[in-house]
């Protein structure tokens, strides 16, 4: 991949794909490692940067432009996958964040430790996207709402280690 500053995300699946079409309409280059061949010759051809590599394994990441990454977007669930891409994360280029997701938020503080920047779990964050959609719907306003779901979050995250990263998730 030539330039700087893109994301690598690992994983096309909808997850990843609905990721790298967020990326693309903002401008943000990026590239997709996925290992299902089907899944990268379609992404192809309808003109997503996939390309087929393990970012398990250094050379896909590295060839995928690691060293001058913006970021890396582990996208897929599966946490022994996951914490492999940390660890070469954090040995090659520990400069670069790394965002997790992971189904729910039983394995945070192993992401954490292992280097995630942030962790993202999807039960929790879509029952807040949930949460947050009713309370609009009911006519509660948007800076309330913010305010809940922020508070759902801080609450939520912070029994966990590094609480820095806890707002974040």
């Amino acid at each position: 991949m030539t330039g700087d500053h893109h994301v690598i995300v690992c994983g096309f699946g909808r997850t990843g794909k609905n990721l790298c079409n967020l990326l693309e309409s903002e401008h943000i280059g990026y590239l997709a490692l996925e290992l299902h061949p089907d899944v990268v010759h379609s992404a192809m051809l309808a003109g997503h940067r996939v390309e087929y590599g393990d970012a398990t394994q250094l050379a896909s990441l590295m060839s995928a432009g690691l060293a001058r990454a913006s970021a890396v977007v582990i996208s897929y669930e599966d946490t022994p996958s996951a914490l492999k891409v940390l660890a070469l994360v954090q040995a090659h280029a520990p400069e670069v964040p790394v965002v997790v997701r992971t189904r729910d938020d039983h394995d945070l503080n192993h992401f954490r430790e292992a280097g995630a920047r942030d962790v993202v779990p999807e039960i929790f964050e879509a029952s807040l996207s949930l949460a947050s959609q009713t309370l609009h719907h009911i006519g509660i306003p948007a800076r309330r709402v913010r305010r809940l779901v922020q508070s759902q979050r801080q609450t939520r995250y912070a029994g966990f280690k590094d609480d820095s990263n806890a707002s974040s998730h």
